[in-house]
């Protein structure tokens, strides 16, 4: 919901309630200055040049590098950014803003605190761990839960099973084929079926070595492992 509203999301109209008490604009204040945010994309990844549909927009690199920057490192408050030395110079509107346009591109996401990502661990793991043990016959799911943003991130079947493998202190790359070739199935790349086991190895450990990289920590830091 946190989300829904910084991305401007339509609710139902009909939606009403009764007897609601309004927060005052200092308890909204401290309220947005305890919300949370975790980086949800490789960091490599961030542009500062978007297609919004006014049309394209460059986003203030002085603003939006050392909010992403800091966001990279570890998860933050509204009010630690205020306080952090990369970003203390913005004024609360200008990081406001920033929060708001990067949750709605999708490199951010509000986050929970670390106690309720612990206590909601057990429930992701046990979910997630049987998404990925399907994935070892098809690719049907495609989404593994997040304890600490509390939604579903896009995991593909290779990382998947590449997550599996290593939970069980697997070699990912002979699990991956292994696993495929018993079902007598083969990599595809750029369209084309890879015939040979030599070719199919090869273009798994690169793209492990991709996903180690590029992928594998930022999924450790939205808990999934």
């Amino acid at each position: 919901m946190v989300r829904d509203f910084f991305v401007n999301s339509q609710f139902p109209r009909d939606i009403f309630s009764r007897g609601s008490l309004s927060l005052t604009t200092q308890e909204q204040l401290k309220k947005l200055q305890e919300t949370r945010f975790a980086m949800i994309v490789n960091p490599a990844n961030i542009k500062f040049e978007h297609q919004f549909p006014v049309g394209e927009v460059k986003l203030q690199e002085a603003v939006y590098q050392p909010i992403c920057q800091v966001l990279a490192e570890s998860t933050q408050t509204l009010l630690q950014l205020q306080n952090h030395p990369k970003t203390s110079n913005n004024s609360l509107n200008s990081l406001y803003q920033a929060l708001m346009i990067l949750t709605g591109i999708g490199y951010i996401h509000p986050a929970v605190d670390e106690q309720t990502c612990q206590e909601r661990k057990p429930s992701t793991d046990a979910f997630n761990n049987a998404v990925k043990a399907k994935a070892i016959y098809d690719e049907e799911l495609s989404f593994l839960a997040s304890p600490l943003i509390g939604t579903g991130v896009v995991v593909n079947r290779l990382e998947q099973l590449f997550l599996l493998a290593k939970s069980s202190n697997q070699d990912a790359v002979q699990f991956v084929w292994q696993n495929l070739a018993s079902q007598g199935k083969k990599v595809v790349k750029d369209g084309k079926t890879l015939e040979t086991e030599e070719e199919n190895i090869t273009h798994l450990k690169t793209v492990y070595e991709q996903f180690s990289q590029e992928r594998l920590l930022t999924l450790q830091k939205l808990g999934i492992d």
